[in-house]
């Protein structure tokens, strides 16, 4: 008795399945998904950005009344332009919804 390992699939298999309509389909559409809420999220990065550049200019005094220390400060301010915080970023879901609810409000 040998080991059996799980079959995997050869590279014809693998790109027959990546040929499949429904999966090209649906990689598009979540490739549409991220670009849009990218786009969402360009005026939310803009004000995290904003609010990281200003924290850079408070002093020391600022600082400790706030609660937090330099370096966590220069931690924040060293981060990437893309990286917001979860709870601050928008989802195409939410803005699909948000202009439904919109539209119902004017239109009622």
């Amino acid at each position: 008795m040998g080991i059996r390992f799980p079959r995997t699939l050869s590279h014809i298999q693998a790109i027959r399945k990546l040929s499949n309509p429904r999966t090209v389909s649906g990689l598009l559409s979540n490739l549409f998904i991220a670009f849009i809420e990218l786009l969402i999220n360009i005026p939310v990065m803009n004000t995290v950005w904003r609010e990281r550049r200003e924290m850079e200019l408070l002093s020391d005094e600022h600082i400790k009344d706030i609660g937090i220390t330099p370096e966590m400060v220069r931690i924040e301010y060293n981060r990437s332009f893309y990286d917001i915080p979860d709870e601050r970023k928008r989802s195409f879901n939410q803005a699909n919804k948000r202009t439904h609810e919109t539209a119902c409000t004017l239109y009622l």
